[in-house]
């Protein structure tokens, strides 16, 4: 993320052919090291537009609350040593150093607890710089081809890990993904991105086994990818939030998420030109520490209306007839896979119709 700006500009490449939607840099600026302000304007813009729109986030505080100061100093060592100076000239080693002064720590432990407390998180740390990144196999030309990165003040990805430590705990009593009842609290169980213990080959593995069993009962397997575009951004945060608290997260990880989800203020940065700040919206923040958790949450609602659809198109035990003999919904981050083992044409027809219909109804 904290490249130079000669760096940023050799990325920057001519794109494909054809009529790009917006294009933000010309071939012109792909040779010159430093890009201008304009394209910084743009990218700030383009991240707002693309965002949810902030709603109103009922504070919730904690008057009681308690840290321990060990958990604090395991957070201020434990950040990425490799990564860059903030803004301010904050980076992983100084805060590793700050991790051995027992003042220190005691002092940002207080504070971390007062912000549970009164609801209240410091301005400084609601100032978010967006740093664009290229996707992958996209024209770096086109204003479309770029996600946002959110970078924030050291000491706030400091919180944010202390509290999404515990966030995480609290959501692990949740069943293996796949394999596993739904229980009335935790992460959705065909969430396998971002848990503890789980990884990005269980899906395949799943598909494979199905495909297995589709080749020895000599029937069909249809698997369905589905790409959200957008997905972070468009996350309300209100609803975020709400979902986070009926999975079961930790309730001082929701205060502190609360108290800096409002107020936020963006500027974009492309080479060493900076926007000037305006009001940043809600939604996922990607680059936030805790914002694969949030995610996380969020999708199950998703993911409940795909399983109802699937489900729909079971066949019943001792039943005959077309429809899917067996199938599962699989989420790694925002990439859904849907896997299943139909008998007939027909069948793989009413299974795309009842997948569609769970996706439109949710939708609106």
């Amino acid at each position: 993320v904290h490249r130079s700006p000669y760096a940023l500009a050799r990325a920057i490449q001519a794109g494909e052919a054809g009529p790009p939607p917006t294009t933000i840099f010309s071939q012109r600026d792909t040779a010159t090291p430093l890009v201008g302000p304009m394209q910084a304007q743009a990218f700030a813009e383009r991240f707002a537009a693309t965002h949810a729109r902030t709603t109103t986030v009922q504070s919730r505080r904690m008057p009681n609350f308690e840290l321990e100061p060990g958990l604090v100093r395991l957070a201020l060592r434990g950040q990425r040593a490799t990564a860059g100076r903030d803004e301010h000239g904050l980076s992983p080693r100084m805060l590793a150093v700050a991790a051995d002064c027992e003042q220190f720590v005691h002092e940002f432990t207080r504070l971390l607890e007062d912000i549970v407390r009164t609801g209240q998180a410091p301005k400084l740390w609601k100032r978010l710089l967006v740093v664009p990144l290229s996707k992958k196999d996209k024209s770096r030309t086109w204003l479309e081809s770029y996600r946002a990165i959110f970078l924030t003040h050291w000491l706030s990805r400091v919180g944010e890990t202390v509290f999404e430590w515990m966030d995480r705990a609290a959501l692990a009593r949740v069943p293996h993904a796949l394999t596993g009842a739904p229980c009335p609290h935790g992460l959705h169980p065909a969430q396998v991105g971002f848990r503890a213990g789980m990884g990005d080959h269980i899906v395949p593995l799943a598909g494979i086994s199905l495909w297995l069993q589709a080749r020895r009962s000599n029937v069909l397997l249809v698997q369905l990818a589905i790409d959200l575009t957008d997905a972070y951004p468009s996350a309300p945060t209100d609803e975020t939030i709400q979902a986070l608290s009926d999975a079961g997260a930790s309730a001082p990880g929701i205060a502190f998420r609360t108290a800096l989800a409002v107020d936020n203020v963006l500027s974009a940065r492309v080479g060493l030109y900076k926007s000037p700040e305006q009001p940043a919206p809600g939604g996922i923040k990607a680059g936030r520490k805790g914002g694969p958790t949030e995610w996380a949450a969020f999708s199950g609602g998703l993911l409940n209306a795909l399983d109802e659809g699937l489900k729909s198109q079971r066949i019943p035990t001792g039943h005959f007839g077309e429809g899917m003999i067996d199938g599962f919904v699989a989420c790694i981050a925002d990439d859904i896979s849907i896997f299943a083992t139909v008998n007939s044409a027909n069948a793989t027809r009413r299974l795309l119709r009842a997948i569609t219909n769970a996706i439109e109804t949710l939708s609106h």
